[in-house]
């Protein structure tokens, strides 16, 4: 299957890359065993208050996994009362992790099965409606310029504010296109959500349209969405799926530095 990498994780001052090739867990290009379904979302490694630090993968409907590499240990957390994790992020020193159905859960210790507890109001869970579709967990600054989790979702952007509990809105920034949310990012100081090939860049102030569909685009046959993002040292990298054109589907990956777009691969 697919290869999806998940991430680099550091333990016992080795730093191994974690990928995924269909539900195979990989550690670097060894096999760790199998999880229960394909990941939502990219990996983190977390420790908190555990004793060692932890990979965490989530997977949608199919739970989470953690993968320690002393063992090596992979528990496959599924059941009842597990969270199906949609996205895991790192924030505040703790993780937090977006259920499917939208609420918001933080834990502060890593453990094969983690305790995760709901941030609640008056009571209740704390939840945003999942017909949004929801996507990915980032950390981007608000207003007051504090660092606050946000919720891409398939139709639009929300901040969580972790001492109310709540989520609210960001206005403005959302689309009908159904594929808006599929692939964001953060890079220097701006998170980007694509919708096919417009991409909207959001500096806690503004939002403008830097996208690979302005001026005259890109040609038809490459120009369908925006699968993913990279943010890398020097760019931000979007890998582009194209339209299928006599049984071929035209893919590229665009550079974009702060001024301009490049294209720098194509595979026909």
């Amino acid at each position: 299957g697919a290869i999806s990498m998940q991430g680099d994780m550091r333990y016992s001052g080795t730093v191994y890359r974690m990928c995924v090739s269909g539900t195979t867990l990989y550690q670097d290009t060894v096999s760790k065993g199998a999880i229960t379904g394909v990941p939502s979302d990219d990996g983190v490694s977390y420790r908190g208050t555990g004793a060692n630090s932890l990979f965490y993968i989530p997977q949608g409907s199919n739970g989470y996994s953690t993968f320690l590499p002393s063992g090596p240990t992979l528990t496959n957390n599924n059941g009842g009362g597990d969270p199906d994790v949609q996205s895991f992020l790192k924030w505040d020193e703790k993780l937090l992790a977006i259920d499917n159905d939208g609420t918001m859960y933080y834990a502060t210790a890593a453990a094969a099965t983690t305790t995760f507890t709901a941030y609640t109001s008056g009571g209740s869970d704390v939840r945003l409606d999942n017909s949004y579709d929801i996507k990915k967990l980032h950390v981007f600054y608000n207003r007051n310029g504090d660092a606050v989790p946000y919720v891409v979702t398939g139709g639009n952007v929300w901040a969580f504010d972790a001492d109310t509990p709540r989520f609210y809105q960001i206005p403005d920034f959302q689309s009908i296109h159904p594929r808006f949310g599929l692939a964001s990012a953060v890079w220097r100081g701006e998170l980007y959500v694509a919708a096919g090939t417009d991409i909207l860049a959001f500096n806690g102030e503004t939002i403008r349209n830097v996208g690979l569909s302005r001026d005259q685009g890109i040609p038809y046959d490459y120009a369908d969405y925006v699968r993913s993002f990279a943010s890398g040292q020097s760019a931000l990298y979007a890998m582009v799926r194209g339209n299928t054109s006599g049984g071929d589907r035209y893919n590229s990956v665009h550079e974009w530095t702060g001024f301009g777009w490049h294209c720098i691969f194509t595979d026909l």
